[in-house]
């Protein structure tokens, strides 16, 4: 494998463009980090790089849940399933076919008192890195949430459990449930 290539974008179809908003000319001969959370970007690099070394394919044809980024920047949890296609000429391509989630479906079905499930990734300082655009509506952040850093306690000064802190930066972090009332849930 050509490691100056790895993870390059050689291909993308109209769906980028329709589900989260992306044009060629954005992705094309860019490295596919542009379209996953900056937080989870380095452990896929490794992840790639020890593919081209052991060619094992762990995560090949198995449908998962994933958080590719938008052309805003927000998160829009998805379906992909990745697929491998050696070829003599062009050696090996890999490539991976997305489909955003619905609401109540997967990631985001709903709580059992019917409010649906949103995501911000933050990192072990508590600096929000994505979220969802529907998080940041609810929350009443503004569109340059990624120009500005915003710590979960900025965005949520209410937030205050001790235990959670911890584990959010710890390796693995955390999830919680925030119960937001509302007219936009």
């Amino acid at each position: 494998a050509n490691i100056d290539n790895l993870g390059a974008i050689i291909k993308i179809n109209e769906n980028m463009t329709r589900d989260y908003g992306w044009i060629p000319q954005d992705l094309l001969g860019k490295n596919l980090n542009t379209i996953i959370p900056q937080s989870i970007a380095e452990n896929h690099h490794r992840l790639l790089l020890n593919f081209s070394e052991t060619s094992r394919a762990t995560y090949f044809s198995i449908e998962r849940e994933v958080f590719p980024i938008n052309r805003e920047g927000f998160l829009v949890p998805a379906y992909i399933i990745i697929k491998m296609n050696p070829s003599f000429r062009d050696g090996v391509s890999i490539f991976g076919v997305l489909k955003p989630i619905e609401k109540g479906v997967g990631l985001l079905t709903k709580a059992a008192d019917e409010q649906w499930v949103g995501y911000i990734i933050a990192d072990k300082k508590g600096e929000v890195q994505e979220m969802m655009h529907e998080c940041a509506d609810l929350i009443g952040v503004e569109s340059d949430v990624f120009k500005k850093k915003y710590t979960i306690d900025d965005i949520i000064p209410d937030y205050q459990d001790e235990t959670l802190t911890e584990e959010f930066r710890s390796e693995n972090g955390a999830i919680t449930t925030l119960r937001f009332m509302g007219e936009n849930l």
